[in-house]
C-alpha cells in the first residue's frame, strides 16, 4: 500500500475538481414556445394580450434503431400535445441506413425525422438530403451543448446543422477497485487517474497484476484505440491527424502490453471466454463509454459494488457524439418535426426521458439536474459516477470530423499498427507509414471532398 500512500496528497487535490458536484437548477433549457403560457398571471394587466402559442397538430413518421429510447421521446411529446401522432417504425440497426440513403436518392419515402448513428451521418453529410436545422432557430441552443458534439453535426463546409446534437459520451476507465488494492495501487478514482498518466505507472501495474493472474487490459492495442476515441482521421480542412506524439506514445503503450502478455485478447462484451475472465475477476480494466455499465452488471449479482469509474490511462481524454435526429429534407411536417427533435434533446424536459433509461445526455444543462448528477448504481457503489462523466465531457476539446471516407481509412489505420505491433516496428515510423498509405489509397476521394467543401 506504499505506493497508494505516495499518492494520497495528488488525490486530494484532483478528487476536488475531478468528483466535485456541479451546482445549479438544471432548468437551462430555453423557452419553448410550443408551450402554453400561463396567462392567469394577475400581476400582469396585459397578460390576457399575450399571444398564445399555436397548438401543435399533425402525424410525424419517425424512424428508428433504438425503439425504446425513441418510443420514450415519441410518448412524452405526444402526452404534451394530444393531437399530435408519431408513428416509430424501428427497420433495425443494418436496415435503417440503407432504407434511409435509399430513400433519399430515389427522392421520396424518407420520414419525417429519423435516428440515425453517427457513421450513417457520416455518410449523409456531403449531399442535399438532410434539412438545415439552423433555418428553425437551432443556432440559439449552440451554449447548451459541448463544442464537440454541435460541431459534429454539420455539413462539411461547417454552414448547416444536419444533425440535432444527441447523446455525448466520455471514454472511461471502468476497474475492478478491489483487484488494484489487493496489489497495493491506487483504487480511488481521482488518485488512480492521476498515477496512470505516466505509463511508466501503467506498465508497472500491469506486471503486478499479472503476478496475481489478472490482466490489464482487453486487447494488445487497447492504448491506441484509447487515443482513436480522442480524434478522427481528418481535420476540417482534410488533414490527416492522427500521427502525433500522443498516438506515438499510445502505440509504445500497446507494444509494451504485447511483449509483456498484459491483455487478455478476448472481448469482454462479445467473447464468452472474454466474459468468463472479467466475471471472475481475471480482469482489472476495461475502457467503454457509460453505456457499458448495463454489460458489467449483467454479469452476474457478485459484479456489484465492486467496480468504479475514472478517467483513461496517458491522460487522454476522449469520447464523442454518438446518435442525432435528423430530419430528411422530403419530410412533409418540417416545422413540427423540428418542434418534436428540439423538445427531445434541447429542453430538460425531454432530456429527463432519455437519462431515465441510464443514458448519458449530450444537452449540457440535463448534467445539472440533481436526478442525474447525484445518482448512484449497484454497479459502483456509492460512486456518483455521472459526476465523473460531466467532468470528463468538460474536458474534450474541439471535436471529431467524420467523413464519408472514415470506414477506408480505418481499415487502412487498423491494419497499420496491426503490422506494427506483429514487428515491433518504431511508432513514429509506423505512424508516418499509415499517413502515407492512407492518403494515397484515398486521394481521388479527397479531392472530390475537397470540391464538394470549396476547399480546392
Amino acid at each position: 500500500m506504499k505506493k497508494k500512500m505516495a499518492f494520497l496528497l495528488v488525490a486530494v487535490l484532483v478528487l476536488t475538481s475531478l468528483l466535485a458536484a456541479c451546482s445549479g437548477s438544471g432548468s437551462g433549457s430555453k423557452t419553448d414556445p410550443t408551450s402554453a403560457p400561463n396567462n392567469s398571471d394577475t400581476s400582469n394587466p396585459d397578460a390576457t394580450d399575450q399571444p398564445v402559442a399555436k397548438e401543435l397538430e399533425g402525424t410525424l413518421e419517425f424512424w428508428t434503431f433504438d425503439g425504446e429510447g425513441a418510443q420514450r421521446f415519441a410518448d412524452g411529446f405526444m402526452a404534451l400535445h394530444p393531437k399530435v401522432k408519431i408513428n416509430v417504425t424501428n427497420p433495425g440497426w443494418n436496415e435503417l441506413p440503407a432504407n434511409l440513403k435509399n430513400t433519399i436518392a430515389a427522392g421520396s419515402g424518407a420520414p419525417d425525422v429519423a435516428y440515425i448513428a453517427g457513421g450513417t451521418f457520416a455518410e449523409l453529410r456531403d449531399g442535399e438530403g438532410l434539412t438545415d436545422l439552423l433555418e428553425f432557430g437551432l443556432g440559439d441552443y449552440e451554449a447548451d451543448f459541448p463544442k464537440g458534439n454541435w460541431e459534429y453535426w454539420k455539413s462539411l463546409d461547417g454552414k448547416k446543422m444536419l444533425g440535432m446534437p444527441f447523446d455525448y459520451t466520455p471514454t472511461v476507465t471502468f476497474y475492478r477497485h478491489d483487484l488494484l488494492e489487493n496489489a497495493g495501487y491506487p483504487s480511488d478514482p481521482a488518485e488512480l487517474y492521476e498515477f496512470m498518466k505516466d505509463p511508466n505507472n501503467v506498465i508497472e501495474m500491469g506486471e503486478a497484476l499479472k503476478a496475481q493472474g489478472v490482466y490489464l487490459f482487453e486487447f494488445d492495442k487497447t492504448p491506441v484505440d484509447n487515443q482513436t476515441a480522442a480524434y478522427a482521421f481528418f481535420d476540417r480542412d482534410l488533414n490527416y491527424v492522427r500521427n502525433n506524439d500522443a498516438f506515438a506514445q499510445a502505440l509504445d503503450l500497446s507494444k509494451k502490453v504485447k511483449q509483456l502478455g498484459l491483455a487478455m485478447n478476448k472481448s469482454a462484451i462479445w467473447s464468452d471466454d472474454g466474459k468468463a475472465l472479467t466475471s471472475t475477476g481475471k480482469v482489472a480494466m476495461l475502457f467503454y463509454g457509460p453505456w457499458y455499465q448495463g454489460g458489467l452488471a449483467d454479469l452476474g449479482e457478485d459484479q456489484l459494488g465492486k467496480w468504479k469509474v475514472t478517467g483513461l490511462p496517458l491522460g487522454v481524454n476522449a469520447g464523442g457524439a454518438g446518435s442525432t435526429l435528423v430530419l430528411p429534407a422530403q419530410g412533409k411536417q418540417k416545422e413540427l418535426a423540428y418542434e418534436f427533435v428540439k423538445w427531445s434533446l434541447a429542453t430538460t424536459e425531454g432530456n429527463e426521458t432519455w437519462i431515465a433509461g441510464n443514458q448519458t445526455p449530450g444537452f449540457l444543462p440535463a448534467y445539472e439536474l440533481d436526478s442525474y448528477l447525484n445518482k448512484t448504481q449497484p454497479l459502483t457503489g456509492d460512486q456518483k459516477m455521472n459526476q465523473v462523466y460531466y467532468e470528463l465531457v468538460k474536458r474534450i476539446e474541439g471535436f471529431k470530423f467524420a467523413t464519408p471516407v472514415d470506414t477506408q481509412a480505418n481499415d487502412i489505420f487498423n491494419a497499420g499498427i496491426d503490422k506494427a505491433l506483429e514487428l515491433n516496428s518504431d511508432s513514429k515510423s509506423a505512424l508516418q507509414q499509415i499517413q502515407d498509405d492512407t492518403l494515397r489509397a484515398l486521394k481521388p476521394e479527397l479531392e472530390a471532398l475537397k470540391g464538394k467543401m470549396g476547399n480546392q
